[in-house]
């Protein structure tokens, strides 16, 4: 069930099973024996909201906050109070206009005036629930809604009649509650943020640091650390680490937009955005920012917890769904790895993030980056890559024609130390990895499956390094093919021995390519979370069994035939030509 509320209070109630919806905006006339003529007044973005005490209690803000113990199916006004000032909007001037006067858009376009914007609810007392209006009351129930108090007079430096942008009473002070107030419909830009620690008695304001030139309209406390905060206001999000003492804007790649809504996952501990025309963004994993603290700033490189990850696998490319189904980009394949670093790393300074399985032994090593400030790595699970190719150079990859980066096989679940090194300084945490859940499999089919990538990576090195061998005697022969056909006297012996040898040669490397295609079969296994076929591990044991004695046979040309052929060659004379001297040119007067 979703409850979704729309222009005007329009709310409603979703079945995302049968795709049923229920229209639920509560009217005057089963509160008033029948009579319609009260109405009731409903902001363009009326509050909605489920309580945290009870799921089946949803509140409803019109002029009056509206209570419904059945999800909806019945409705009362929680105390029978107006929380508004109640203000007649014909009496109040638009750029000197009074609203009773002809405009071109009446009111300004707004279809209502004295209503609720916001509602909040108390963690801790279900009888204890905040209500701010468009015309700048801050309400406060203790029982329940049997009596409300306007504490509005109590907040020092705030406009008359300023709206108020947000109630965020707080998970870890009873009495404590946050406060925002938006007042550019009054020509007023300044930022406004409030907090109160007894119920809305007294207040102090938190802004210093927010640019008092945009206005806030949104601010919301972690759930876990009470001193980080974050404000959304008309250019972005801004973020407090010491309950409000002072801001930092967040920026990388978040646009300057205006940021209407912000939400703590209490699960994920991500930063849900919704902004005003940009659609909503993810912060991922607040840690850091929950764990940053004046010590962590003063060390000179510190590790942060990292969140503890499942390895989910993901759809590949079949079927083609065309356009006929929508699906965002997934969030990358990995565990982010953040860590911060104090000062400018040295040229001469080592760093590097290394992690660890279980046994202590060494599984990816990261030389960087190295920023002052917070760093991240994505971590795709896997093992260091066995090699790394040199530049325009193919190398023995995993597919069937030996190109592509190589790339280690994706880790065991289990538990890992990552440790973040710099000089003499380490800091460490520890991730569980965890296999996706759906695709459960034996321990004995996991391991043996492990056991076979493992295999084909120690392999990958070797291979590699024989193909390039292979490559480069290639090229060797054929120079000398060339020595002899230019040399003016017998080498017919020497011809002989050099096309037996190419003949060899051409036979290993294709042996080579053949076991690189058997090899290749690694990016198969690891793409399923399964035993591996019979034929799968059948080309794993035929990669082992054809390169080692390929690899023994070039090496008997390496070190055996062709040193032979050449000594031959310059006890001949036939050597390659090292070019004509060059002209030394001399400085003249």
């Amino acid at each position: 069930i979703v409850f979704s509320e729309s222009q005007g209070g329009n709310m409603n109630r979703y079945d995302l099973i049968t795709g049923e919806k229920t229209p639920m905006r509560p009217i005057t006339g089963p509160r008033e024996n029948g009579d319609t003529t009260k109405t009731y007044r409903f902001n363009w973005n009326s509050p909605l909201m489920i309580s945290r005490h009870d799921p089946s209690t949803i509140f409803l803000g019109g002029n009056y906050l509206m209570r419904s113990r059945d999800r909806g199916m019945t409705w009362v006004e929680v105390g029978g109070f107006d929380l508004t000032k109640q203000i007649d909007r014909d009496e109040l001037e638009i750029m000197g206009v009074p609203g009773s006067e002809p405009m071109m858009s009446i009111h300004d376009g707004i279809s209502t005036y004295g209503n609720l914007t916001v509602a909040g609810e108390s963690h801790f007392d279900a009888d204890v629930i905040y209500a701010g209006t468009d015309d700048g009351n801050v309400q406060v129930t203790m029982d329940g809604g049997e009596s409300w108090t306007n504490v509005v007079g109590n907040i020092p430096g705030l406009p008359e009649r300023t709206y108020v942008s947000r109630l965020a009473p707080s998970a870890h002070v009873a009495g404590r509650v946050y406060a925002t107030f938006d007042g550019h419909r009054n020509g007023d830009y300044s930022a406004y943020v409030y907090v109160s620690d007894n119920y809305g008695e007294d207040w102090s304001r938190i802004d210093d640091g927010l640019p008092d030139e945009w206005s806030v309209n949104v601010i919301t406390e972690h759930h876990r650390s009470e001193n980080l905060l974050f404000v959304g206001n008309e250019i972005g999000i801004y973020v407090s680490v010491d309950r409000g003492e002072s801001w930092t804007r967040i920026k990388n790649n978040f646009p300057t937009v205006p940021v209407d809504d912000l939400v703590i996952h209490p699960r994920e501990n991500d930063l849900i955005v919704g902004t005003h025309g940009r659609s909503a963004w993810i912060l991922e994993d607040l840690g850091p920012l929950e764990n940053l603290s004046q010590d962590v700033l003063s060390s000179a490189a510190h590790m942060f917890p990292i969140r503890n990850t499942i390895m989910w696998a993901q759809k590949g490319d079949w079927p083609f769904y065309g356009a006929s189904m929508y699906s965002a980009p997934n969030p990358p394949r990995a565990t982010r790895l953040r860590y911060y670093v104090r000062d400018e790393v040295d040229e001469g300074t080592k760093f590097r993030v290394v992690i660890l399985d279980a046994d202590g032994n060494e599984v990816r090593t990261f030389e960087g980056p190295h920023d002052r400030g917070i760093n991240e790595i994505l971590w795709d699970w896997r093992y260091d890559r066995p090699y790394d190719p040199p530049e325009n150079e193919e190398g023995g990859g995993s597919n069937r024609r030996g190109g592509g980066t190589p790339q280690g096989p994706i880790v065991m679940p289990g538990s890992y130390t990552v440790r973040l090194e710099l000089g003499e300084v380490s800091s460490s945490e520890t991730v569980l990895i965890q296999a996706d859940p759906r695709r459960p499999m034996a321990s004995a089919d996991r391991i043996a499956r492990q056991d076979a990538l493992m295999s084909l990576h120690r392999l990958a090195t070797p291979l590699n390094e024989a193909t390039i061998s292979a490559r480069k005697l290639g090229e060797q022969f054929n120079e000398t093919f060339a020595l002899l056909e230019a040399y003016d006297g017998d080498t017919d012996s020497l011809s002989q021995a050099l096309e037996a040898m190419q003949s060899e040669l051409e036979e290993i490397s294709e042996g080579l390519g053949e076991a690189r295609s058997w090899a290749g079969v690694a990016s198969a296994i690891q793409g399923s979370s399964t035993l591996p076929t019979e034929d799968q591990f059948w080309q794993v044991d035929a990669a082992w069994d054809a390169v080692p004695p390929l690899i023994e046979r070039l090496n008997t040309l390496i070190t055996d035939q062709v040193p032979a052929v050449y000594t031959e060659m310059d006890a001949m004379g036939i050597r390659p030509s090292p070019g004509d001297a060059l002209s030394v040119p001399r400085r003249g007067n």
